[in-house]
């Protein structure tokens, strides 16, 4: 390096913010699983789907449907059938009778499964803001959307990683902005209704979900439970690649915290494999090393859960112990 800069805290705070590019765009075991959950969970909600298919045109008849659909063109008076993408279902033994009486109460429906689980129920939703727990209500932060869409989302300007940064701060009013910034998005591209439309399907009667439960067998119920967990994978392992991120992120920034020149920030780049942006390099900075740079590069591994051989452990110690002596 030409000119070994003094660092200042915009200095700092830049290259701190390059290295969060750098660790998001490095190879990571947990970077690598969050892209396999979104694939995993492509071929469950399509699986899924074409069962749900199945069990609601079982419980609708498609050529009454038709018939319907007729009417209600015809006469504004009737309104019997619509879309939804999310149902209710339950696991019934065909023996039962009056089955509908097994599940309501006050509030519509219960979940009533016997001592040994015979008979589960739950709501599955097609929707993108749908429950991923199999709860009524929708996933209003959006996580799932921020995990499934975070490329398309970061292209446009927005923060997909908020809610995992601001994780327990949620008075926080930057927080507020960027989750309606990201809800606006999407509804203008219409993602919201994309997931409506390609997974609606046709039922009769009225009143969303909650007024209807509709049967279907154990296998039926696992493959919907298996789309669920597969959704609330996407969401689960998009938080734990990110708090690897930021874990990470800390770590550089308290030892960039400790560097007094340029240089040093260099030496540890060169030890992370990370290259630093040229604007950077190219401003202005005697050095105060506090801590090794390989010291750093292994405690970025253990977080990234990069293990080490023996070997490696053992050079590590000898050369942070012979760091020491000369210090």
């Amino acid at each position: 390096m030409t000119n070994d800069l003094r660092l200042n805290n915009d200095y700092r705070k830049s290259l701190i913010k390059d290295f969060r590019k750098h660790a998001e765009q490095g190879n990571d075991p947990l970077k690598d699983a969050y892209k396999q959950s979104i694939s995993d969970f492509d071929m469950a909600v399509e699986n899924a789907f074409n069962t749900a298919t199945q069990v609601v045109e079982r419980a609708f008849i498609p050529s009454d449907v038709l018939t319907l659909r007729g009417l209600q063109n015809k006469y504004s008076t009737v309104d019997s059938v619509a879309t939804d993408s999310c149902f209710y279902f339950k696991v019934i033994d065909e023996s039962t009778t009056n089955w509908q009486d097994t599940i309501k109460n006050d509030y519509g429906y219960h979940s009533n499964e016997n001592e040994d689980g015979m008979y589960p129920e739950k709501h599955f939703s097609f929707e993108l803001d749908g429950s991923y727990t199999g709860g009524r209500y929708r996933d209003d932060n959006d996580k799932f959307a921020n995990a499934y869409y975070r490329d398309e989302l970061f292209s446009h300007g927005l923060n997909p990683d908020i809610e995992i940064e601001q994780s327990g701060n949620s008075n926080n009013p930057h927080l507020s902005t960027a989750r309606e910034s990201i809800k606006t998005y999407l509804k203008k591209v219409n993602r919201y209704l994309d997931w409506t439309s390609k997974y609606g399907l046709w039922i009769i009667g009225t009143g969303g979900c909650r007024s209807r439960a509709i049967k279907c067998t154990h296998q039926e119920f696992d493959v919907m439970q298996t789309m669920l967990h597969s959704k609330q994978a996407v969401v689960q392992s998009h938080e734990r690649w990110i708090e690897s991120v930021l874990r990470q992120v800390e770590v550089v920034k308290n030892a960039i915290q400790s560097y007094k020149q340029l240089s040093s920030v260099k030496e540890l780049a060169d030890t992370l494999g990370w290259t630093v942006n040229n604007y950077i390099l190219a401003q202005k900075g005697t050095d105060l090393v506090m801590s090794s740079p390989d010291s750093i590069k292994s405690m970025l591994d253990t977080i990234k859960g990069v293990k080490q051989t023996r070997e490696e452990k053992i050079l590590a110690v000898m050369k942070y112990n012979k760091e020491r002596e000369i210090a």
